[in-house]
């Protein structure tokens, strides 16, 4: 039986995901516990969450709440020995992730983090079915206009998932160097980001997220020593390299352009999926040791 504490803006998406299978929502806001109450009569509905865990029903819980909240609504989750959904960003630095990795191996509790890009079925394509020899370079752009977080930066936000991207794609990877410039233009929490990353098996990338740009943006570029790839809207484009040698310099070119158009499936259900593979015992990637792989990342 599945609880899920916080039915805000992505609390919302999850359980409609869920569906029947919410069995009861957790939210301090009674506003919020009437509309769940309107839109999942089935659904019990606690405004405390000491009340929610004293449910003897409950084998899981999803924390959607603000990123601020996670560690300690996740660590007294976890000392009631219940599996465990954390909305990214898990925690806001490694030492609380450390405790809860130490709290949860303690008490045999298996902890998911929502790395959607994860489970997106055109990253999951490019992983499968895309080769372009040896990685040279990652480049994205994850930008929009608004939608300013009160309690983190843009890129506990946006950057995030670009980074679990490449975690994905690369098992095993290592940071080497990193630069990150960050400005912020409405608050104390960077706005825009820009991040370049140098990895161990000799991938460059650069992340570029913003919460101030004029236009939306979701793209993926990346290059290899064989193809180039850009990722957009559903699509990967890949283009074979060609090389030619001219007056002393190397000259690559685009030899041929093959387009993928992927079916897409609700990045949340095929969440879902995963956590229950993960309480099952199977092994996902989206779990709390990616989280504190990330969060190595860009903690200065």
């Amino acid at each position: 039986m599945i609880l899920l504490i916080g039915h805000g803006y992505w609390g919302k998406n999850i359980a409609k995901t869920l569906g029947d299978e919410l069995y009861a929502v957790c939210d301090a806001n009674q506003e919020t516990l009437n509309e769940v109450s309107r839109l999942y009569p089935h659904a019990k509905l606690y405004s405390n969450i000491d009340l929610a865990l004293n449910d003897s029903n409950i084998t899981a819980v999803i924390v959607a709440t603000k990123a601020v909240t996670h560690f300690d609504i996740a660590k007294q989750v976890i000392l009631s020995n219940r599996h465990l959904w954390i909305e990214k960003p898990a925690c806001l630095n490694v030492e609380e992730i450390d405790e809860l990795i130490s709290l949860s191996e303690e008490k045999g509790v298996r902890i998911f983090v929502d790395h959607i890009m994860c489970h997106d079925s055109t990253v999951k394509f490019l992983k499968e079915n895309v080769n372009l020899g040896k990685p040279l370079l990652f480049e994205s752009y994850r930008l929009h206009q608004g939608m300013f977080q009160p309690d983190v930066n843009v890129i506990y936000d946006l950057a995030i998932h670009d980074l679990s991207i490449i975690d994905y794609l690369f098992p095993g990877i290592e940071l080497l160097e990193k630069q990150i410039i960050t400005n912020n233009h409405v608050n104390e929490y960077a706005d825009h980001a820009v991040l370049n990353l140098k990895f161990n098996n000799g991938l460059r990338a650069t992340i570029t997220c913003s919460w101030v740009s004029p236009v939306k943006q979701r793209q993926i570029f990346m290059s290899g020593t064989d193809a180039v790839m850009h990722l957009h809207d559903g699509v990967i484009d890949v283009s074979k390299l060609k090389e030619e040698i001219n007056e002393n310099y190397l000259h690559t070119s685009l030899e041929s352009t093959e387009t993928f158009t992927v079916v897409q499936e609700p990045g949340l259900a095929v969440a879902v999926d995963a956590f229950k593979k993960l309480i099952n015992g199977e092994k996902i990637i989206t779990d709390i040791y990616q989280a504190k792989r990330i969060q190595q990342w860009v903690e200065k």
